[in-house]
C-alpha cells in the first residue's frame, strides 16, 4: 500500500496540489465484522490516521 500512496504524493506534486495530510484519515472497509491488521500508512514521513468512521464532505462513511 506505501508505494501507492507514493505514487498518489507524486501525483499531487505534479499537479502541482497539496493535500492536507495532518487532516487525511484511512478507513479499511470490508464485508464482515473482522479486525484488521494495523498497517501504518505514511506520506511524507507523516503517520495517516485510521479511523472506524468518518464525514466525506456531509456523507458519513463508516467502516462497514
Amino acid at each position: 500500500m506505501g508505494e501507492e500512496l507514493e505514487t498518489l504524493s507524486e501525483w499531487f506534486k505534479a499537479n502541482k496540489l497539496s493535500p492536507n495530510i495532518n487532516k487525511t484519515n484511512s478507513v479499511y472497509f470490508t464485508r464482515q465484522n473482522i479486525a484488521h491488521q494495523r498497517h501504518i500508512l505514511e506520506i511524507k514521513d507523516v503517520s495517516i490516521e485510521k479511523v472506524d468512521a468518518l464525514k466525506f464532505v456531509v456523507i458519513p462513511i463508516d467502516q462497514n
